[in-house]
């Protein structure tokens, strides 16, 4: 069974073959269909795609998010939807981990803190996620707590040199 995902904001010129090619390299895709309007046949500006598996589905969503330039470029909106689709799916918890990180770039920080609140803390990169989300939101003191204690648990040392140097920068922050 695949993992089906809604795709908005898409151009009114998208095809069903458009859709799969978006897709398709990033897994397997069951299928691909844009929604059209029943009496003008022109795409409504949305569709859904279905991945084989959940995995391809986290894949392409976080592949199609970074194909954006810049964060403020992403469409954040698109994001958190794809994410409410494949938590609804699976109830993944690290998708809603990652559906939270989405929300508080569509929403702020403080919905992205909310959306956090409700996972449970030992998740992996809970303490990152919730450092980061409490740096934007203007909490350099909670934000540099967090970024250490994420250091500590870092599944590797580039994830550990990286928090740990965010960790430091708020610090520094503070001290001056």
């Amino acid at each position: 069974m695949g993992k089906k995902l809604y795709v908005g904001n898409m151009s009114y010129d998208t095809s069903n073959a458009d859709l799969e090619q978006m897709f398709a390299a990033h897994g397997t895709v069951e299928s691909a269909q844009v929604i059209m309007d029943r009496d003008t046949g022109r795409s409504k500006g949305f569709g859904f795609v279905e991945m084989s598996s959940e995995d391809e589905a986290q894949a392409a969503i976080a592949a199609l998010h970074a194909d954006a330039a810049t964060a403020e470029e992403t469409d954040w909106v698109q994001i958190v939807e794809w994410y409410d689709e494949l938590v609804r799916l699976t109830d993944n918890p690290v998708a809603r981990l990652n559906r939270a990180v989405a929300v508080g770039e569509a929403d702020g920080p403080r919905a992205g803190l909310a959306a956090l609140a409700g996972l449970d803390p030992a998740l992996p990169r809970h303490a990152a996620v919730a450092a980061y989300l409490h740096e934007r939101d203007g909490d350099p003191v909670t934000a540099a707590r967090l970024y250490a204690k994420a250091a500590r648990s870092a599944p590797n040392l580039p994830e550990r040199d990286h928090l740990t140097r965010q960790a430091a920068r708020l610090n520094a922050q503070l001290r001056s």
